[in-house]
């Protein structure tokens, strides 16, 4: 169920990019240092949303790595006996808390 939902939303965000893409097609100029070039907004957005993914992901490589070859405690420990279990305290009720219903 969650896979058809994922991919519903999927589907309409596509939709909508597709719509937007179609609507700005003007010609944009992009002046960067050693040169200007015209491109649609639709490719010029496009490549900088691309652009900060790839910033995104480079920046996201010693993380990855870490945890790939330095790996912590796993989350989901098994644990072999109930001594080993994390100790839960009780919580403290009041008396003036407890509603009597007689």
């Amino acid at each position: 169920m969650t896979k058809l939902l994922n991919f519903i939303i999927l589907l309409c965000i596509s939709a909508i990019g597709v719509a937007l893409s179609l609507v700005n097609t003007a010609p944009v100029e992009l002046n960067y240092y050693f040169d200007i070039v015209q491109l649609p907004l639709s490719i010029l957005l496009i490549l900088s949303f691309s652009f900060g993914v790839l910033i995104c992901l480079i920046l996201l490589i010693p993380t990855l790595i870490k945890y790939r070859f330095f790996p912590g405690k796993k989350v989901n420990q098994q644990f072999d006996s109930t001594e080993d279990l994390p100790l839960i305290k009780p919580a403290s009720l009041k008396p003036d808390t407890i509603e009597n219903k007689s």
